[in-house]
């Protein structure tokens, strides 16, 4: 496939052939980091839509995971966006990675983090071959020997990935992602404890998948909503590892992932979090779970974002 020189020549060559002009390809958004970046970062990471950009452009999520992957020192990010239908075959033909990044031009498989935001259940069904046509193992085991990025799986269906698991080739191999993100409202769904029985069923010991214990969504505090607990003991009686740490504290985090050795069966780790951490107004108050500040609002919580990131990458 098309190293990301190639991908540029090409792109200035036939973006006309391109759905709207290529305007979707193009890159270069306001606020947006500069390609030449990605050399120089120690960390990269490749946000991806499982849909046509024009479908989700108006959506916030991968926006504001953009702007916190961005805000940290050594991060390069970029946004990979599912290729409307006739424009998927053109790139295929080409030798163009379906999953490139726009602003860079780089495949997914130069990433280090190939981070998939998913919203609509309909749109999984797309991962395999988006993977597929962008040189990224479908199976976990192969893509550890290639060296390839891990591939992380969160929004509100990410859970029902298990329906796309199991034998991925000939081999024996799976692991169609490496990880999973999930909220706990989410756990009053009745999908979620089919997916659970699915992977411990297969012994998936090469999944994790993360719960974002807030205790709060949408329609207000998740015991309210549904009765949760026991948490742990729900999912250990499902087959599962689990693991419980504080998810604000992320030198816990890595060192409860630095620390995961395979035990037989997949792994769930309870990530306890403070809802807004962060932006004073906002932690543990239900309604910004999808509110919309004010202006001033909006500029109360990214001096507070800003002076706490500083505080986290300030040198001892």
């Amino acid at each position: 496939m098309l190293a990301a020189q190639a991908v540029r020549d090409w792109f200035a060559a036939h973006r006309q052939r391109l759905t709207g002009r290529g305007v979707w390809f193009q890159g270069g958004e306001p606020g947006t980091q500069p390609p030449q970046l990605f050399a120089e970062a120690s960390l990269r990471v490749l946000i991806v839509r499982l849909s046509p950009y024009r479908e989700v452009s108006a959506g916030i999520t991968h926006s504001y995971l953009y702007q916190m992957a961005a805000a940290v020192e050594g991060v390069y990010v970029d946004m990979a966006f599912m290729p409307p239908e006739a424009d998927e075959k053109i790139m295929r033909e080409a030798g163009v990675p379906l999953l490139t990044g726009i602003g860079s031009k780089e495949p997914a498989a130069a990433f280090d983090l190939v981070a998939v935001s998913n919203s609509v259940l309909q749109e999984l069904i797309n991962l395999p071959a988006l993977m597929h046509h962008s040189q990224l193992p479908l199976s976990q085991q192969k893509r550890a020997a290639a060296g390839s990025p891990l591939v992380i799986l969160g929004g509100s269906n990410s859970y029902t990935h298990s329906i796309l698991h199991g034998a991925v080739d000939t081999e024996g191999g799976c692991g169609l992602v490496d990880g999973i993100l999930m909220g706990d409202g989410e756990q009053g769904e009745g999908s979620v404890y089919e997916a659970a029985m699915t992977a411990s069923h297969y012994h998936l010991d090469n999944l994790i998948a993360f719960i974002d214990r807030n205790g709060l969504q949408i329609s207000g505090p998740t015991e309210s909503v549904m009765t949760l607990e026991p948490m742990r003991q729900r999912w250990e009686s499902l087959g599962w590892d689990v693991k419980e740490v504080d998810g604000n504290d992320m030198a816990a985090l890595v060192d409860c992932l630095d620390n995961w050795q395979p035990v037989g069966k997949p792994t769930m780790i309870i990530a306890h979090t403070t809802k807004g951490k962060g932006v004073s107004y906002m932690e543990n108050v239900a309604s910004w779970h999808h509110g919309v500040p004010t202006n001033e609002q909006l500029a109360l919580a990214l001096s507070e974002i800003d002076a706490r990131i500083q505080t986290l990458t300030e040198k001892p």
